[in-house]
């Protein structure tokens, strides 16, 4: 191994065994009770409050490294208020987007705070995505209406004249209207905005952490995941492709997790959890690989514990040093 990807993978395994002891990772590590109050206060929005966030809390560097980690709460609260006040597609994509840059910087993400995420976000996504076939419909309605107001208005004579010729020139007026997706939405395509949403999820995925003294507890953690993100895949937030990509980078996390904190799980932990993965069915390590020829999710996982039980077993008779 060369040594740069060497010391790579070795701060990565002390980032995360670093993140599984068993602090109160649930509140930020902030250097003072002053520093947490002022960078896990709620968004004030009015009053300029939503700049002064960005200015004074969003862009210290203390943001990325204690608190996203930690907490979305500033994420759930800037996407409900882009959704109720402006109802746009457009608006909750950039929120999106400006968290989904903050997301990059941070060096992990705790697993109750991503699955509390998932809970909070899941009925706000709703809102965007019902909301956007009512509003393409209230929007057709306006512009039919005032095509057809002041076309009659304008040309009611041509219409008394010639019915038919005035009819295909408002049908043309009306279907060129509803064609153009600006002049009715003057928004983006939900598909546009499903697309940001499914990389926040992957970023935020790609970096998951849990406690290796939860031991058992880890499993149900990503189970819990997983099956969350089915339910949004159910809502159309994304399709089953997406959801494959979501789980399969769900699933890598945590063989890379179980690699790393190995030595620090108890060894009735691995035989155990062989047992619940050969005895239980769920959409994770079920999904259909994209060949048949390939190795499975559940082979794949079950290969991983084996390896890490013979390590583990290896370590706690003096053969490995850990």
């Amino acid at each position: 191994m060369r040594i740069k990807e060497f010391i790579t993978l070795l701060t990565l395994s002390t980032l995360i065994i670093n993140s599984a002891k068993p602090a109160d990772t649930q509140q930020p590590i902030c250097l003072t009770e002053k520093d947490c109050m002022n960078l896990c206060a709620p968004i004030i929005f009015s009053n300029g409050g939503l700049t002064k966030f960005f200015q004074n809390i969003f862009n210290r560097p203390e943001y990325a490294l204690n608190v996203m980690p930690h907490d979305f709460s500033h994420f759930i609260q800037s996407l409900d208020y882009a959704q109720n006040r402006y109802q746009k597609r457009i608006h909750g994509r950039h929120v999106i987007r400006i968290f989904t840059h903050k997301l990059r910087a941070t060096p992990y993400v705790n697993d109750k705070a991503f699955l509390t995420m998932l809970d909070e976000i899941f009925p706000i996504m709703k809102r965007f995505l019902d909301g956007a076939e009512q509003h393409i419909a209230s929007s057709m309605k306006v512009s039919i209406n005032k095509i057809l107001y002041d076309t009659f208005l304008a040309q009611f004579s041509q219409f008394k004249a010639s019915p038919q010729s005035f009819f295909d020139a408002l049908s043309d007026d009306i279907t060129a209207t509803l064609f153009d997706t600006q002049t009715l939405l003057s928004d983006i395509g939900i598909d546009e905005f499903k697309r940001s949403f499914t990389r926040f999820l992957e970023i935020g995925l790609s970096k998951m952490v849990w406690h290796a003294e939860d031991s058992t507890k880890t499993w149900h953690s990503v189970k819990t995941i997983a099956d969350r993100l089915v339910a949004m895949t159910d809502a159309s937030f994304f399709d089953s492709d997406e959801l494959y990509e979501l789980h399969d980078t769900l699933l890598e996390r945590y063989c890379f997790f179980l690699d790393v904190v190995n030595f620090d799980l108890p060894l009735a932990f691995f035989s155990e959890m062989r047992h619940t993965v050969e005895s239980e069915s769920t959409p994770l390590l079920d999904d259909d690989e994209l060949e048949l020829c390939l190795e499975t999710r559940r082979q794949r996982f079950t290969r991983l514990l084996c390896e890490c039980e013979f390590k583990s077993r290896a370590h706690s008779q003096g053969l490995v040093v850990g």
